[in-house]
């Protein structure tokens, strides 16, 4: 062995020094100091960094998207509560405005003529004609609750009209508005100044008094005579212009209705 180490002292001296070289190497990497070792940590976390990058972009990632999912869960459930929100928001108006309508219609009761043991239904506005201020509209009641032909129509501010057809489910009425639909009158704060007024088509009320020196002015209030269909006491309008007639003698006048009927929706017939 000694002899063949003699005759091979270059390759032996090679040998040995890389073994030494592999122990140094080996003991300065798992201690980390030394130059070799530094040398080796930082080959190893240079070969590190870029797969570290990678393996922490997959989880940002990965993050993000369950982190965007739970972001927009959150805005459908808030969607959904915002949209819950406005429903109840509108059946409160809805209750509210129904309950106004309903203390409106039960004022036309205060009517003097309306005795305490008259009968009445109320109705829906269900379907309306064309124009602006409708002079004929239909309602959900009808035969079924009693409603008959010519069955008077009131609101809460006064006299909406009369009913001119009737079936099983509806009623059909012809308002005040209508130019066919002609109504006796008296003063409210004169009951001896009587006349007759109609609808002029356009939303008002027009007619004449029978006496040409009656003492009518601007804002005075007509009420029903009693006098045909209409019970008395029930308003009609206030009066928004006189003018003396010379050719028929008689005082022509003008009137805005008392029923806004732009803003009606509900009705009580009389039976």
């Amino acid at each position: 062995m000694l002899r063949w180490i003699k005759e091979h002292k270059i390759f032996t001296a090679a040998v040995s020094i890389v073994i030494i070289l592999a122990v140094i190497i080996s003991v300065s990497y798992f201690r980390g100091n030394g130059f070799f070792g530094k040398a080796v940590n930082s080959a190893y976390t240079a070969a590190s960094e870029p797969a570290s990058d990678v393996t922490g972009g997959i989880k940002s990632g990965i993050k993000g998207i369950f982190g965007f999912r739970s972001i927009m869960r959150e805005n459908e459930e808030l969607k959904d509560e915002v949209e819950a929100l406005k429903r109840e928001i509108t059946e409160i108006r809805l209750s509210e405005r129904e309950l106004a309508e309903l203390r409106e219609l039960a004022n036309a009761l205060n009517y003097t003529s309306v005795a305490e043991s008259q009968s009445y239904v109320t109705g829906k506005i269900v379907l309306t004609d064309s124009s602006n201020y409708f002079n004929t509209f239909t309602i959900n009641v009808g035969t079924e609750s009693g409603i008959s032909e010519n069955a008077v129509v009131v609101s809460g501010n006064g006299l909406v009209g009369r009913v001119s057809e009737t079936g099983n489910g509806y009623s059909k009425v012809t308002a005040v508005i209508d130019d066919n639909i002609n109504i006796s009158f008296q003063v409210e704060k004169n009951m001896s100044i009587l006349g007759v007024v109609s609808g002029d088509g356009n939303g008002k009320i027009e007619g004449y008094t029978f006496d040409g020196d009656s003492g009518i002015v601007e804002g005075d209030v007509l009420i029903t005579t009693g006098i045909g269909m209409y019970p008395e006491g029930i308003e009609i309008g206030n009066v928004t212009a006189v003018d003396y007639n010379s050719d028929t003698q008689l005082m022509s006048i003008k009137a805005e209705p008392a029923v806004n009927f732009k803003n009606l929706r509900k009705v009580m017939v009389l039976i």
